[in-house]
């Protein structure tokens, strides 16, 4: 078991060492990286960094572009389909652990200008618990030790020790 281990911690090294190679960009890394199948990395212009023990499971995603910063501590684990888009920067504490179908994105489109961005930073802090289907919005500082519930649209500002539950009241309007 623990050889086997070793092995998947080994390819998943020289895996994520040739997406450096092939996309000459700035990805830094840590010891004990275990990434699944179909995980992409693209680092077009900006900078990446993994921590200790990173851990993604398939269908995995990080962009960086337009010269963002995207930090993930130590310990740090993704579930399937997650997605992380930074164009400004993303830091996201130790020890924090991520539900299926995550997205978090620090920009949104700029609709009156084509092609451009709105762009905001976003914090997770350390020992937070974000759950199934979240979107993570731009400018949006999640404190220490949060849970963010599944489902859960965020923006703004969580304090530490926080969960948030948001629930959803159904809007019916008649169709005239």
């Amino acid at each position: 078991m623990l050889l086997q281990r070793k092995y998947k911690e080994i390819k998943s090294y020289i895996l994520l060492l040739l997406k450096k190679i092939q996309n000459k960009k700035q990805l830094l890394f840590s010891s004990g990286v275990m990434i699944g199948k179909q995980c992409h990395f693209e680092i077009i212009y900006g900078h990446a960094s993994l921590g200790k023990e990173f851990t993604a499971r398939n269908n995995f995603s990080l962009i960086v572009d337009k010269n963002g910063l995207c930090k993930i501590g130590d310990n740090c684990f993704f579930n399937i389909n997650c997605s992380i888009t930074c164009l400004s920067e993303i830091t996201i504490g130790n020890r924090c652990t991520f539900g299926n179908n995550l997205v978090i994105v620090d920009h949104d489109h700029d609709l009156s200008h084509y092609g451009e961005f709105i762009v905001g930073n976003v914090y997770i802090g350390e020992g937070s618990w974000i759950g199934a289907n979240v979107t993570i919005l731009k400018n949006t500082h999640i404190g220490n030790n949060c849970v963010i519930a599944a489902g859960s649209v965020v923006s703004g500002t969580i304090p530490d020790n926080t969960i948030l539950i948001q629930k959803r009241i159904p809007l019916y309007k008649k169709r005239v």
